[in-house]
């Protein structure tokens, strides 16, 4: 995965969560679109259905009605780094002066997380420029954020890869061919002790639980400034979110088991 960073950015020392998609509320609208490549697949959160415009610039956006906080995005599925496009997140006040939050030119077709200055206004979009491309997932919102990263003992989503093989060998024990059939990322959170008020009194947080439980998807990493490869798109794996109290109930103890996207 590759993360973006812009200057000022709080809070990427530790474990960061992008789960909200401010795209799923208030009124979005398309520059253009084609046959197979509707804007709509944007909001949904599978990774193979794509939106892809007929014309660059192009141009997701968002009018929610009122002032809205972000300070992270997440781009997944896409194929811009073929054609060497940029993605662009801006935001403005009152829907025609742009200002842009972050960008990106992709090198390759790892997911991006975006991480920027908190930042509010009426209109949000992300905007393509270069060439025309395809994007299946296009994500804004308030990032959840943990005070440190994964505890001792974590393997990182770019060493938890798994690969479901096809292997066939003849009579004699002969290799004739190997074919991967389906590619994945399988870990696991352990997030260590965090103040009881956190998990019981963040309105985010308990969001995130939520979202997780349901087996919904959303942005991980471990951690942004100096795990950077530790980043995924992703999804529940096993059981629910594990919340248990501990230190006389004034710390709770935080994991989960996450399956990661693995680009083609």
């Amino acid at each position: 995965m590759t993360v973006v960073i812009k200057t000022g950015a709080p809070n990427t020392s530790g474990i960061n969560i992008l789960h909200q998609n401010r795209f799923n509320g208030g009124t979005v609208t398309w520059s253009s679109e084609t046959v197979g490549g509707k804007g709509v697949n944007t909001l949904d959160p599978a990774t193979w259905n794509v939106w892809r415009p007929a014309s660059v610039p192009a141009t997701q956006t968002l009018d929610f009605g009122s002032d809205l906080t972000c300070n992270g995005a997440c781009i997944a599925a896409h194929d811009g780094w073929t054609v060497g496009a940029t993605y662009l997140i801006q935001y403005s006040t009152n829907g025609s002066t742009w200002t842009t939050a972050t960008s990106h030119s992709p090198l390759t077709a790892e997911t991006i997380f975006f991480f920027f200055p908190t930042t509010t206004a009426r209109y949000w979009r992300f905007r393509i420029e270069g060439a025309v491309c395809s994007v299946a997932v296009v994500m804004i919102g308030n990032r959840v954020t943990f005070p440190n990263g994964p505890l001792s003992g974590h393997v990182p989503f770019h060493h938890s890869w798994q690969s479901e093989m096809l292997t066939n060998e003849s009579d004699g024990g002969q290799l004739l061919n190997n074919r991967v059939i389906k590619n994945g990322a399988r870990f696991s959170v352990n997030v260590g002790s965090v103040d009881r008020d956190m998990v019981e009194n963040s309105a985010l947080f308990a969001f995130f639980e939520r979202h997780y439980n349901e087996g919904r998807a959303f942005a991980y990493c471990g951690s942004p400034e100096y795990t950077p490869k530790d980043c995924a798109y992703c999804w529940r794996d096993g059981d629910h979110m594990s919340v248990t109290w501990v230190e006389g109930d004034a710390l709770a103890d935080v994991s989960f088991g996450l399956r990661g996207y693995v680009h083609g």
